[in-house]
């Protein structure tokens, strides 16, 4: 478990964890912020929770009515803090992507002498500081809260799961890479590799999975293999056909397409909605979600392309097709997928055309 501890301070302003004189704000509004990791607390989120006694609710419970409630926005200060609503977006956008398995959150409480997350179950009551500005023009509570945004560990019954689903693009890029440098050179990297082990009837339960997606391709007409079957005239041999060939220039081409395509909007606001921010949203995943597109597979296809030198050339790609190790890089492009209405898609679409 992660045993950090967050001492962040406010410029201008005393922080004070379980003030003495609590008492004194017995009957006062408090505040709810939320800072962002090593954020500072000038960029925080926070909301004012009016009701005195709502001290005495779990963590949890004001996190749903309050802090992360999209009901809420309508009571933020945008006035003097036009930035909150963006700001509680980016929250609610971390909460989904957290219930879809994608992120693990933890909170943490700035100040506080204990080291570790919080239990949401806890009273708030327990973890509130005094905030009080050096020129005297605010005094009040605060629940100081940090929150720690992680991408969850891909597992390795889901890492198996995507090695089936994207395991032929992997080879037929490999396949492909090779194929480009001549066809000795081609036929020399088959002959070493684990490709002819696979049909070996007494090994090939130990490269199941290379055959499995081997007879993908071919069943696609991408490649073609003749195998032995215990002749000694017959030779094994592996080739691309031209319609391999050709589905790796249409996949390379529909990957390039697609950033040329989705890169306006690596940079977004929603409030209001506006392409090419400073520190904006990178809404490209869900643009194409929008649109209907796998982007799952858009993204995979884009990291194989992007570390296409290191998975694919190097000496280790049979053990990165087969554990498929690299996808995690895919799992924390998804981890971040913005979740914003249709509304905003459409105005968002709008702009860029």
């Amino acid at each position: 478990m992660n045993r950090e501890c967050f001492k962040k301070d406010l410029p201008g302003a005393d922080m004070t964890f379980q003030p003495q004189d609590m008492a004194e704000y017995e009957n006062d509004a408090w505040d709810i912020r939320i800072s962002l990791g090593s954020g500072p607390l000038e960029e925080a989120y926070y909301c004012t929770v009016e009701d005195p006694k709502a001290k005495d609710a779990t963590l949890q419970d004001l996190l749903n009515r309050y802090a992360l409630n999209p009901e809420q926005r309508e009571h933020l200060d945008v006035a003097e803090y036009p930035e909150l609503p963006f700001l509680l977006d980016e929250l609610l956008q971390y909460q989904t992507n957290a219930s879809q398995g994608l992120l693990d959150l933890s909170f943490y409480v700035n100040h506080s002498p204990g080291s570790g997350p919080v239990n949401l179950n806890d009273r708030a009551r327990q973890y509130l500081s005094a905030c009080t500005y050096h020129d005297q023009s605010h005094d009040y509570l605060v629940l100081d809260l940090v929150l720690v945004a992680q991408v969850a560990q891909v597992t390795d019954t889901h890492l198996s799961e995507k090695q089936r689903l994207y395991g032929y693009l992997f080879l037929l890029f490999l396949l492909d890479h090779y194929d480009q440098q001549g066809a000795r050179a081609f036929k020399k990297f088959v002959a070493k590799g684990p490709f002819q082990d696979c049909y070996d009837v007494a090994a090939s339960n130990d490269f199941w999975a290379l055959r499995q997606t081997l007879d993908t391709l071919e069943m696609s007409h991408f490649i073609t293999v003749t195998r032995p079957y215990g002749s000694e005239t017959v030779s094994f041999s592996l080739e691309l056909t031209e319609q391999g060939r050709t589905e790796i220039a249409r996949l390379t081409e529909e990957a390039e397409q697609a950033c040329g395509r989705y890169d306006v909007y690596d940079s977004v606001s929603v409030w209001p909605c506006a392409l090419g921010v400073p520190d904006g949203f990178d809404a490209r995943i869900q643009m194409m979600e929008y649109d209907r597109i796998d982007y799952e597979r858009q993204v995979f296809l884009l990291v194989l392309l992007e570390n296409k030198t290191e998975l694919i050339t190097g000496k280790d790609w049979y053990n990165h097709f087969l554990h498929f190790d690299f996808y995690d890089t895919v799992q924390a492009a998804l981890a971040y997928k913005t979740n914003f209405s249709e509304e905003v898609l459409s105005a968002l679409k709008e702009l860029a055309q």
